[in-house]
């Protein structure tokens, strides 16, 4: 038997370990969860800014969290948990308390059920979100990316030292926003010296986008199809490098056939590689709510880009979890999505 072709193979596949070892990448941060906390915290200012006594405050907060903040720490595969909860179809290992969470979701009838239990009654999913956001820890502080003026209790109540970091902090940052008027207003609102644009979703206008050598752009992308700009970004490699982030807001995944087939085809790391070793991230927020069938949530699923042999990783998916989006005001949405881009791109730890 020839060996030569094995030790070919395991030379390469050291290879690509290597190259992938040699990629930046960012501290294990639960964004999701930074997210949903950076909701909850805006929640509570808002509702203690609306008066009243202690109790009334609570239950408006109390309110407010379980008709738009659905969390859970161990409710990671949402859709496996909402309408088809196994044992067995568990990911190893188990986060702590999801074993009792997929037993308990069994036991239920339906979705709307299982989500009630996961996110409205479960005291994990409340303490998640109630709890101080000092919890979250040093990884979890946007001070991290903003600075000293920009802990949680400033960033609760987004104070000017909020606004005035993130200006400065993304001067050379083009948030452009895509199907969503409300929430460009809402960024313009939370840090006016942002350069918020709301270009066409069309290749050449969001190619024209970047005129300085240093301007970066964050997409956050609402509406038509999200492979809109996947494709558009695969034509035009020069945008790839300028890329800081996409956003997916929802956004329906594909439209029709032909965006099904350029996914199966053209969906790969090696399409997205920018020309300095990184990973893009794409933070994924899935519209959805406690009636919402299982269609909906498929339809504006990412999958994993496929991975040729001897390519490095390019793009980071990371989830953001479900968020009913119609009952959150696009102010809070905005300033809440501006924390956990804030400390992806902007933290150095």
């Amino acid at each position: 038997m020839n060996a030569l072709p094995l030790l070919e193979l395991a030379a390469a596949a050291l290879a690509g370990w290597a190259a992938y070892l040699t990629i930046p990448r960012p501290p294990d941060r639960d964004l999701e969860r930074i997210f949903k906390v950076a909701l909850s915290s805006m929640l509570w200012s808002e509702a203690e800014a609306a008066g009243g006594g202690e109790r009334a405050v609570l239950d408006r907060w109390d309110a407010a969290l379980r008709a738009q903040v659905p969390f859970h720490p161990a409710g990671r595969a949402p859709v496996d948990k909402l309408f088809a909860p196994s044992l067995p179809g568990m990911a190893s290992p188990a986060l702590e308390g999801e074993r009792a969470l997929v037993e308990a979701l069994i036991a239920l009838p339906g979705p709307a059920e299982r989500w009630q239990r996961m996110y409205v009654e479960d005291r994990a999913a409340a303490d998640a979100l109630t709890a101080h956001p000092d919890g979250l820890g040093p990884s979890g502080d946007p001070s991290a990316a903003l600075g000293a003026g920009a802990g949680w209790e400033a960033v609760s109540a987004w104070a000017p030292s909020v606004a005035e970091a993130v200006e400065k902090r993304f001067s050379h940052v083009i948030f452009a926003v895509i199907g969503d008027a409300a929430l460009a207003a809402g960024l313009r609102e939370a840090a006016p010296g942002l350069r918020v644009v709301e270009p066409e979703p069309r290749a050449g206008a969001l190619g024209a986008l970047c005129a300085a050598p240093a301007d970066r752009v964050v997409w956050l992308w609402r509406a038509p199809a999200f492979v809109g700009l996947l494709r558009a970004l695969e034509a035009a490699p020069a945008l790839i490098d300028r890329s800081l982030a996409l956003v997916q807001l929802g956004a329906p995944l594909a439209d029709g056939p032909e965006d099904a087939q350029w996914l199966a085809e053209r969906w790969r790391h090696a399409a997205f590689e920018p020309e300095l070793q990184r990973l893009i991230p794409i933070f994924s927020l899935i519209d959805a709510g406690p009636d919402s069938p299982r269609s909906t949530w498929e339809a504006q699923a990412l999958p994993e880009p496929a991975l040729l042999s001897g390519a490095s990783p390019a793009i980071e998916r990371i989830s953001l979890g479900p968020l009913p989006l119609a009952a959150v005001q696009p102010r809070t949405l905005a300033r809440a999505l501006l924390v956990p881009l804030s400390l992806r791109l902007l933290a150095h730890d």
